[in-house]
Order: structure tokens, then C-alpha cells, then sequence
């Protein structure tokens, strides 16, 4: 397994994650030595020293920091694609909502050559734990629009834990500096013609620390961001 994962980056897009990254971290370790995790955070600056203890312990651990104001997960992800260096990616959250013991399935189908692998979580195998019933319901509505206007067959789109072949999306230019970018990826890829499949993964609802996800905000964000993308999609057409 560390052949296969050695050709693979972890993104991870972090805002003051510190103690989940450090279980993260530990389970990585177990799974592997020699996968590559790039964390990019946009914390205070006592948070950055904090992170950079972590190398001791995780040598392929390479950290990028935003400067500044922060400046939300979709800038951190697009700024993390732009320093992948290996020929997969994978993006999940640094909550522990997602588990790392689903990173071999996504990785394995895209050495079978997907393009695209989704990590579903509402298909036949997955697991969730105390998923909020509001955020269950806008994401299955908006789930259902993308999959009709961009036909995705996909049940869990708008979801920030997939893997991706990183040449065809290394120069795109993305947009959305906030939770939209998870569905922006997978739309543009769809459009330039990326193949895609899902595996099922486990979700748990994070147990320490705040979401930066504010639903209506994020809500109004993902609408702006597809249409934006339909329309892009019909002027090349």
C-alpha cells in the first residue's frame, strides 16, 4: 500500500484544527509513512507555531500558510492545488469528519483511471454519524440540482472529501474562496470531459471545535457558484 499511496498528496484546507490535526496526523501514520499531506491554514500566527511542531513527527508533512486576513477554505484549496506536485490529490477536512482509512479506495480507483472519485456518503456501504438534519436537507437539494443541470451522476457532490488526477485542474483557474470550491472542481472537471465514479466513505459530525460553515452564507454561495458555472457551460456550447 505505500507504493500506491507514495504518487498521492493529501490536501487538507485548515482553520484552527490544531488538536484534530494532531489525531489526524497519528491515524496517516498508521496508514501509511510515506503519503504526502499538504496542510494549508489560515490560523493566527501562535496557531502556525503550533502546526509546525507536527513536522518533527510527520516529515511529509508541508505546510503552506495564508497571510493576512483569513481568506476562506476555497482560497486555501486553490492555493493547495497550485503547489500539488504528485500525480493524485486528494482534498478532505482537517475536522476529523472525514477517515483516513477511506483514502485507499479513492486512491485505487483512480489508479484504475478514474478521474475523478467521489467519496459518497449516501450510497449503499457508506456510514453517517449525527449528521444535522438542516444541513441533510439543503445538501440533497442541492445534490439533486447539480446532478440535473451539469448531469453528474454522482450522490454526494457538493461533498469536500475526493480524490482527483491532478494534470487536467493544475492550471485552472478557480474562483470560489469559500465552501463552493467543492463543488466548483467537480462541475469544471465534468466539463472538461474528467471521467468520475464514488465509493462510499464513513462522516462523523466533528466532536471538538466550531464549523466555519455558515449555512444560509454557504447556502447563497453555492447557487452563485452554479449558475456562474451553467452559464460557463452554455457559452461553450
Amino acid at each position: 500500500m505505500d507504493k500506491q499511496l507514495k504518487d498521492t498528496t493529501i490536501l487538507i484546507p485548515t482553520l484552527n484544527e490544531y488538536n484534530n490535526l494532531r489525531i489526524l496526523l497519528k491515524q496517516f501514520l498508521l496508514l501509511s509513512k510515506e503519503i504526502k499531506i499538504l496542510l494549508v491554514d489560515d490560523s493566527s500566527e501562535k496557531e502556525y507555531n503550533k502546526l509546525f511542531k507536527l513536522k518533527e513527527d510527520y516529515p511529509r508533512l508541508e505546510i503552506i500558510i495564508i497571510r493576512g486576513k483569513k481568506r476562506g477554505v476555497g482560497t486555501a484549496v486553490r492555493m493547495g492545488i497550485k503547489n500539488i506536485k504528485t500525480k493524485y490529490f486528494i482534498i478532505m477536512m482537517g475536522d476529523l469528519s472525514d477517515d483516513p482509512k477511506d483514502v485507499p479506495k479513492l486512491i485505487s480507483k483512480l489508479r484504475d483511471g478514474y478521474q475523478i472519485v467521489f467519496g459518497s456518503r449516501f450510497i449503499k456501504g457508506s456510514y453517517i454519524l449525527d449528521y444535522p438534519v438542516i444541513k441533510f436537507i439543503s445538501n440533497r437539494l442541492t445534490n439533486i440540482l447539480v446532478a440535473l443541470i451539469f448531469m453528474i451522476k454522482s450522490h454526494d457532490i457538493t461533498g469536500a472529501f475526493a480524490g482527483y488526477l491532478t494534470y487536467p485542474l493544475i492550471n485552472e483557474k478557480f474562483i470560489s474562496q469559500r465552501f463552493s470550491i467543492f463543488i466548483e472542481i467537480p462541475i469544471i472537471g465534468k466539463l472538461k470531459g474528467m471521467s468520475y465514479c464514488e465509493v462510499p466513505v464513513t462522516w462523523r459530525n466533528r466532536i471538538e471545535g466550531q464549523s466555519n460553515m455558515k449555512l444560509i452564507k454557504a447556502g447563497n454561495d453555492y447557487w452563485l457558484t452554479i449558475l456562474r458555472l451553467f452559464f460557463k457551460r452554455l457559452r461553450k456550447h
